[in-house]
């Protein structure tokens, strides 16, 4: 019978040396929860690339109906021209909003994942690099929700 390695607690599994550095085991638990993080919409930046591309076809679309068409393929056609113009510019900085803001995330999902790649370095052991993990995605989520608020005002 094989009854374990002499001195190992039940359940308990080794992430880590006695020096502090991560075990291959410790590396892939790491690697698995970067990558969990790395894939929230907000801080994707694949998520963040397609929505600023679709974004801004839609603002050069939406450009190249004028406002006329686009009053009437939304059901406007019954304002006055003042006023689709109006409803038009506020369509216009919508999306202007909403390309600034995803450009935003963007820029924040390429500083999370630059400071994630350089945790192993940094941190002394596995518990401090999955507590890493996570105090570096909240203060980049809070940061960038702060920002985005910012943009609210300036709106």
């Amino acid at each position: 019978y094989h009854w374990g390695i002499k001195g190992m607690k039940w359940g308990v599994r080794r992430y880590q040396n006695k020096d502090g550095t991560l075990t291959p085991l410790g590396k892939q638990r790491l690697q698995e929860k970067i990558g969990e993080v790395e894939n929230i919409d907000r801080l994707s930046s694949k998520h963040q690339e397609k929505k600023l591309r679709e974004l801004n076809s839609e603002l050069e679309s939406t450009k190249k109906k004028g406002y006329k068409k686009w009053a009437d393929d939304f059901g406007y056609e019954d304002f006055d021209d003042d006023d689709k113009k109006y409803e038009f510019e506020k369509e216009l900085d919508y999306i202007k909003y909403d390309i600034k803001s995803t450009q935003l995330w963007l820029n924040a999902s390429k500083e999370l994942s630059k400071k994630l790649s350089e945790i192993e370095t940094q941190s002394k052991g596995y518990e401090e690099a999955m507590r890493l993990v996570d105090e570096y995605k909240d203060q980049i989520l809070t940061e960038t929700q702060a920002k985005e608020w910012e943009l609210d005002d300036d709106e």
